[in-house]
């Protein structure tokens, strides 16, 4: 008797042969046990290196050349090579074993295990990797992946892209039983039905897992809305229940129908970005002329329909070959919808290229500032997903893709590929994950306006996520994009060019930041934010605020204030100088306090990664950055230095330095040189960081962190009461308390206090980095995994992050990605031993014995 692996007790073949009674009954649970005997000794028996094993199992099994065991045994070997990080080849499979072949439900079975495990790894899947197995093209899911990729290239070429989910998030389950995108077969509705309180009456769009339609609301006056009909449970309505702007679409409600949820909102029009910029080929002629008439037309197709078309569109962002089933009144109450809006319409077609692309720019942008503020990100900005209401303002609509900043479990990268940030496509390349933040909309949003003054992307657009169209589309974000249409003003050029840097510390922190420089340059004053060019953009808004001074009489007057203006420029030319040696010692200050607060925050992750670090050695680099000759000198220059920053810098200055004196004050704590306290260099130090005024006293960083420790007690206080005494401090303080926690073994205090931190932004790195420490002490290693790789995506040379990465990728079992991040490591910094030593062991365990 043999127990299962299911916890079921199976008889042998072999012991039902002396019986012939009983044999039909128990033939067939006496061939499922063989099989589940057969999988356990090669689950228990597999290693990467034993090719071989299939057919040792195979032969030696009272089951010897059944289809069925054979199956079970390749797609488990399937399953155990993904799970180490290995690549393989189905048709392979297929050659070592021509007899599978015959049949046809097996070889589907092995490619659909081959799909699931790639798609849940986040792989590329393209049909061809499967097509031509015998049974395959005939499997749903099969048909929907080729449906999906002919989609994508269909959309590639008229300059439309489906979003990521497409390619990410294909719902499957069991081979002949799998789960769809939303089809007409799956929900059953059309125009004419009701589906609970609404009536349907056109179909306006549709995408992979809903549809929108155009209704009625039976009990409320019979009103005009959009119902968005959805198969499955989504966070859009959560997200868009907290948003409250004009430029957002909002939600009236939400409803659960037959197994359905059904979005109530406005019904605002039909005409999006998208179907605009495909009407309008041509950059100059996109007026605001041009798009009256693309909403008008919109608006006539749906009123001018003949009644009960059976006809049905699948353009996701037109209104084509859709059913009015109602009779005339109908017709005319909804033209009356169409025309009491039109009245603000008509004022749009006054604007020129160049001035409608600024104002769509600036409502959108006030839209987006809008969500920031509250912590929204949209997460999948793009011409179809911005609507032209019936009177002409741009809305923002579809927030499926939408995350919210504070939410730290769902880290994945969403969106439609040729408008994601370069970091985006990094990370979706690497199969890493990656916070939502707001500087992904802002690129994504200047995107769209470049492709609105161009009439073309500003990069390459990958139109799949295979490695190779990742790392083009990658490369072409190296370039600069060139603006040859001449639409649009020199400063809005500006302001689009900073939006698609491929730095994401050179892009918008927020769309905040970017509705300011764009009131700007509608009031036709100098930018605040991006750089901009003093002859081609600060002089001629000058001249569009005074045009009266456009005389003859006045001529010699401007000349005189332009001189003057160079004048000025060249006598303040030392205090830019100036500002900019600041700026460089608060750079090095930056690297400094990140290396250093890295090190004590992961000492034991990396102790040998990290040269020797003593509160001396800080002390001495931070007065070489500071520039000061002698000791005596730290205070004075580091005045000298905060004079000359703005607000914000001068405040990242102070917390820098305050770190600085926190990892000192740690060092010093831990060290038994009792002749410390009396260096010259470390009293100066000590001195300046106990000069810098706090909004709140902290003595977690400026000379009492020993009391501090006694009122926390760190070793046994509950987290509640350490959330409760740091009630007082800053999120700075806070993250030097985790790293105490940390310090002291307590890696669950340290969590509980990033949890109720909001994250430092100039401290971004460093907060990743101890986040991933702590849950790395709690053998969290995938949650680790995904706060290293935050770091990681804010500074790319961090060796704290990448090391720790690495390390906690290799106690996870995914040998592959550790080998990866050691070897960025040395391509990086090719003296540190460590990481070679690191990676040989990887290489050993992956059998890559000569590499090692």
């Amino acid at each position: 008797m043999i127990f299962g692996r299911n916890g079921r007790f199976f008889w042998k073949l072999a012991a039902c042969r002396g019986s012939t009674g009983g044999v039909g009954m128990n033939l067939e649970s006496s061939r499922a046990a063989v099989i589940d005997e057969a999988i356990e000794l090669f689950e228990r028996s597999w290693k990467l290196d034993h090719r071989s094993l299939i057919e040792e199992i195979v032969s030696e099994s009272q089951l010897a050349g059944d289809p069925e065991l054979l199956a079970e045994l390749i797609r488990v070997d399937i399953d155990r090579r993904y799970a180490v990080g290995a690549e393989l080849s189905v048709g392979e499979y297929f050659e070592r074993f021509p007899a599978i072949r015959k049949h046809e439900q097996h070889v589907a079975a092995i490619c659909f295990e081959d799909y699931r495990e790639r798609k849940s790894r986040r792989r590329s899947c393209p049909p061809s990797r499967w097509s031509g197995f015998s049974g395959v093209e005939s499997q749903g899911w099969y048909k929907d992946l080729l449906s999906q990729t002919q989609m994508a290239r269909s959309s590639a070429v008229q300059g439309e892209f489906p979003s990521t989910a497409s390619f990410l998030s294909v719902q499957v389950e069991q081979p002949g039983n799998e789960a769809t995108g939303f089809q007409e077969s799956a929900t059953g509705e059309s125009q004419g039905d009701r589906i609970g309180d609404f009536e349907l009456l056109s179909l306006l769009g549709e995408g992979a897992f809903s549809r929108v339609y155009l209704a009625r609301q039976l009990s409320l006056g019979r009103r005009y809305v959009a119902v968005k009909v959805v198969d499955r449970p989504m966070q859009e309505q959560f997200h868009l229940a907290r948003l409250q702007h004009t430029g957002i679409v909002p939600l009236y409600s939400c409803h659960e129908v037959q197994g359905r949820w059904v979005l109530c909102m406005p019904y605002s029009g039909a005409t999006t970005v998208a179907r605009w910029l495909r009407e309008i080929r041509d950059p100059a002629e996109r007026t605001g002329g041009s798009l009256t008439g693309v909403v008008q037309r919109a608006q006539d197709k749906l009123t001018r329909l003949p009644e009960h078309t059976a006809a049905r569109g699948r353009d996701t962002q037109s209104v084509a070959d859709i059913t009015v089933p109602a009779g005339t009144d109908v017709l005319q109450s909804l033209r009356r919808w169409h025309e009491a809006a039109s009245g603000p319409l008509q004022q749009l077609s006054k604007m020129d290229a160049g001035q409608l692309a600024l104002w769509i720019f600036r409502r959108l942008a006030s839209a987006l500032t809008h969500a920031h503020q509250r912590g929204m990100v949209h997460g999948d900005l793009k011409p179809a997903n911005i609507l032209i209401r019936n009177d002409g303002e741009p809305a923002l609509i579809d927030f499926n893709l939408s995350q919210h900043t504070e939410n730290r479990e769902r880290m994945w990268v969403g969106g439609t590929l040729p408008y994601l940030a370069c970091e985006q496509l990094r990370q979706l390349r690497s199969k890493t994950t990656g916070m939502a933040r707001p500087e992904y909309d802002v690129h994504s949003l200047g995107v769209i306006i470049y492709e609105i003054l161009e009439g073309r992307l500003p990069f390459r657009a990958a139109s799949s996520t295979a490695a190779e169209e990742l790392d083009a589309a990658i490369a072409s974000h190296a370039v600069a994009p060139v603006f040859s249409s001449g639409t649009g003003s020199p400063g809005l050029r500006t302001i689009v060019a900073a939006c698609l840097s491929p730095n994401v510390a050179e892009i918008y922190p927020s769309a905040a930041e970017l509705l300011v420089d764009l009131e700007r340059e509608s009031g036709s004053l100098p930018l605040k934010h991006a750089r901009e060019s003093f002859w081609t953009g600060t002089v001629p808004k000058f001249v569009r605020r005074y045009p009266r001074a456009i005389s003859s009489g006045i001529a010699c007057t401007i000349s005189a204030l332009i001189i003057g203006g160079l004048v000025m420029g060249l006598l303040s030319s030392r205090e830019k100088t100036e500002r900019l040696k600041a700026l460089d010692s608060l750079r090095e200050i930056r690297l400094l306090s990140d290396y250093a607060l890295s090190s004590v925050a992961v000492p034991d992750l990396a102790i040998d990664v990290f040269h020797t670090m003593t509160s001396e050695s800080i002390a001495q680099q931070c007065m070489k950055a500071l520039g000061a000759a002698t000791p005596d000198e730290i205070p004075e220059t580091w005045d000298w230095m905060a004079g000359r920053l703005d607000a914000d810098s001068k405040r990242e200055a102070e917390d820098r330095l305050r770190a600085l004196g926190f990892v000192v004050e740690q060092l010093e704590l831990n060290s038994s040189n009792s002749a410390v306290a009396e260096n010259t260099l470390l009293q100066s130090f000590r001195k300046t960081v106990g000069n810098l005024k706090q909004q709140a006293a902290s003595d977690l960083a400026s000379g009492d962190s020993e009391g501090v420790q006694s009122r926390l007690s760190l070793d046994t206080a509950g987290s509640s009461q350490i959330l409760e005494a740091l009630k007082a401090y800053g999120p700075v303080d806070r993250l030097f308390a985790a790293s105490l926690m940390l310090q002291r073994g307590r890696p669950d205090a340290a969590m509980a206090i990033l949890d109720a931190t909001t994250v430092p932004g100039a401290f971004w790195t460093v907060y990743w980095v101890v986040r991933g420490r702590s849950h790395f002490d709690m053998q969290q290693y995938r949650e680790a995994i995904a706060a290293f790789s935050a770091a990681i995506s804010s500074s790319e040379r961090s060796i704290a992050a990448r090391y720790s990465r690495g390390l906690a990728l290799m106690y996870d079992g995914q040998m592959v990605g550790a080998e990866e991040d050691f070897s960025k490591i040395i391509e990086y910094y090719p003296e540190i031993p460590e990481a070679w030593a690191q990676r040989a062991m990887v290489r050993e365990s992956l059998k890559n014995y000569e590499a090692a």
